[in-house]
């Protein structure tokens, strides 16, 4: 596994764990996590390319909405490229998730979003 995909996986993992202390009694998360944990240790370079890909496609629309695009946005023919539809739910319900956030946790997720985004550009395929 490469550096940029180490870093980039632990930096999700963290973001996602921050979620989980936020909403520590929604329980389809630690579903999720179960999963998540599980798909990084089986693929941990689908989650890189994914995002990879979303960040340079819509660039220019993280920039002008923020956390407006990654929560409205609809990512099905994006996760059809990975043969990928199983995070697609996991996408959307993280997108509720942060649309429920206080407006500081909201900036922190923007903030691991960018972070995120710069680290999977670093990844080569």
């Amino acid at each position: 596994m490469s550096t940029p995909t180490k870093i980039f996986n632990s930096h999700f993992k963290e973001m996602y764990e921050d979620i989980l202390y936020i909403f520590p009694n929604y329980k389809p998360l630690s579903k999720a996590q179960y999963t998540l944990e599980l798909l990084l240790k089986t693929k941990p370079n689908i989650i890189i390319k994914f995002w990879k890909l979303f960040s340079l496609k819509y660039e220019s629309n993280i920039e002008s909405n923020g956390l407006n695009f990654f929560i409205k946005h609809d990512f099905k023919e994006d996760v059809k490229l990975f043969n990928a539809e199983y995070i697609l739910e996991y996408v959307k319900e993280m997108g509720v998730l942060i649309d429920q956030m206080s407006d500081e946790n909201k900036e922190k997720m923007l903030a691991y979003i960018h972070n995120l985004s710069k680290i999977s550009k670093m990844y080569k395929q």
